[in-house]
């Protein structure tokens, strides 16, 4: 009897050794996952760009490093004195400085208040409603400068603001909210890889 519970209290103490040096090797990898995605970010962005909040997921550590990849990131880039853009980057490569694909979510305020058209299962449009009558919303880049225009000319429209991009980034989408016009772009085969 004595000698089952030493084999067991050995056994748990080699597992929870095991789960802790795991443990503190994933905790490393993602600090190291986290420097080489804003690493290949500062090599693919225009200078002067800001990057924050890298957010590595996907495959564990000890996974991707042995690929040279990270499967997944989002991160926070501004170009100087532009707007935020929360970006998703998928298939990164370190080693090559290749990014696989890429969707930013930028949010432009509004001079007036819209209110949102949805549809009827809640999902958002590119339609918002102004004094009374309905506007479509669209949205386009002019070098770095995102512009966002309306269908009646009365509405209100942001700004346009410049963006820190991505090269190959497209806008594909509008969404009217409560906070202003998002707009999301998108690349699945960007010119940088």
């Amino acid at each position: 009897m004595r000698k089952s519970t030493v084999v067991i209290l050995a056994a748990l103490v080699a597992v929870l050794t095991g789960a802790g040096v795991v443990t503190a090797l994933e905790v490393r990898g993602g600090d190291r996952q986290r420097e080489r995605v804003t690493a290949v970010l500062r090599q693919t962005l225009p200078p002067g760009s800001t990057i924050a909040g890298v957010d590595p997921h996907g495959r564990p550590f000890l996974l991707a490093a042995r690929q040279d990849s990270v499967s997944s990131a989002y991160a926070e880039v501004s170009a100087p004195g532009g707007q935020p853009v929360r970006m998703f980057l998928r298939e990164i490569t370190p080693s090559t400085q290749k990014i696989g694909g890429a969707a930013g979510f930028v949010t432009l305020s509004l001079p007036e208040p819209v209110a949102p058209v949805t549809e009827p299962d809640g999902s958002s449009t590119d339609r918002g409603r102004y004094r009374d009558a309905e506007v479509r919303y669209t949205a386009g880049l002019h070098g770095d400068l995102l512009q966002v225009s309306a269908s009646d000319p009365a509405a209100p429209v942001p700004a346009a603001m410049q963006v820190a991009l991505l090269p190959g980034l497209q806008p594909v989408g509008v969404h009217v909210t409560d906070r202003g016009v998002m707009v999301v772009l998108d690349t699945d085969s960007p010119p940088w890889r």
